[in-house]
Parts: structure tokens; sequence; C-alpha cells
């Protein structure tokens, strides 16, 4: 008889033990959201903060950038293989166009350098032709929390690609590996910028792909 009263009086205890430990995970996860900057539709989503000329010496590509992000956003080559013998005026008419995406260092650290966050062939372009007291147009936008670095950088990646009109299947294997970086470390991100990321099924249908290669 004792043990039935203890064990109707633990429920109750159970249940609010089980709901006290809901609710602290959806505390930390509303904490999580709040600490990502996001928009309304829920995508990851940086201010801009306007543009300005700078010298290249002042701009150096985010630390904070993991290596296999890095090497898979310079892993989509040129269309034209030999862009070296393109004339100084082309390669700055293409950075007119698509200028580094930058944010500001933290205080201390290097004289405060300009982090590249996107557009980084056009910043490694502008580095390999041009001198470091030489000045290029870039876009500033507000740091990101460090640990979204990443993130960040492939879904400006991701955005550039989808929208540019050009054949996917030149760079099927980088839009893919795009695509499969975010939907594994920010897979509710993907809906911000189109429906048709939501699944693999979907994004490969979009651009043509054969789902079964990826």
């Amino acid at each position: 008889m004792l043990n039935f009263f203890l064990l109707k009086g633990l429920r109750p205890l159970k249940f609010m033990l089980k709901r006290r430990h809901t609710y602290l995970k959806q505390d930390a996860f509303r904490w999580r959201l709040k600490a990502f900057p996001q928009n309304k539709t829920g995508v990851l989503m940086l201010q801009e903060r306007g543009s300005k000329r700078v010298s290249l010496s002042h701009i150096e590509v985010s630390r904070y950038l993991s290596s296999s992000v890095l090497r898979l956003l310079l892993a989509r080559p040129p269309f034209l293989q030999g862009i070296q013998g393109m004339t100084d005026d082309a390669l700055k008419a293409y950075i007119i166009q698509h200028p580094p995406i930058v944010y500001q260092a933290k205080r201390g650290i290097h004289d405060k350098p300009l982090f590249c966050l996107a557009n980084l062939h056009a910043l490694y372009i502008a580095k390999n032709r041009f001198r470091d007291s030489d000045k290029i147009r870039v876009t500033l936008v507000e740091a990101p929390p460090i640990q979204q670095t990443d993130a960040f950088a492939l879904l400006f990646a991701l955005s550039a690609e989808a929208c540019h009109a050009l054949s996917p299947r030149e760079s099927g294997h980088y839009l893919f590996s795009l695509w499969k970086y975010l939907a594994s470390s920010q897979p509710t991100s993907l809906p911000g910028l189109s429906e048709n990321f939501t699944s693999k099924t979907a994004f490969c249908d979009a651009f043509e792909l054969n789902r079964r290669v990826y």
C-alpha cells in the first residue's frame, strides 16, 4: 500500500520534471535563434553597411572560415582557364560588378582589417594582379557570429550561383556541395533562399541535375 502511494505521488513529480526539461530545451532553442541574425523568413541574414574603396592591403580572407569551406568556395574554376590573359581594365570591370563582401574585424586585431566573406574570387584576382596599395570597392556587412561564418559564406555563394544565368552542368558538384553543407549545418535556412532548396530531389530538379549522380 505504501509503495502504491509513493508511486502515485511520484507521477506528478515526474510529469513536472518532464515539462521543466521541455521548457529548458525550448528556452535554449530560442536563445540560439536570437543569437544569430535572421530575417522574417527565418533565413540567416546580415545587414548591409554600405560600400567604400579600400586598399588591398587592408583586406584579407576571413580567418574564421574553416579550411574545408574555403576549399569548396575556391573549387569553382573560372570559365576562361587562362584568366591571366585578361587585361587590367577587364579585371577591374569584373571586380566592380562583383565587389568582395567584407566585414570589420574586432578592434585590436591587426589594425582592424576587413575580413572577406563572399566573392572571394574577386579578391584573389585583385590581389594576384594589382598592388597592395591599389584600392578596390567592397560591400560592407555586419560581422557574423564567429561560429556562423561558414554558414553565411555558403549562403552568399549558393544564392549567387542560383541567380547566375549559367548552365549548372559544368559546376554541378560545386552547386550540390554548397547545398549539402548547408543542409547538414543550417537546414532551416534553405527554405528562406528558395522552396526548391528544401530537399535533395527538389534542389536537383530545380538545377536539372541528375540526383543519382550526387
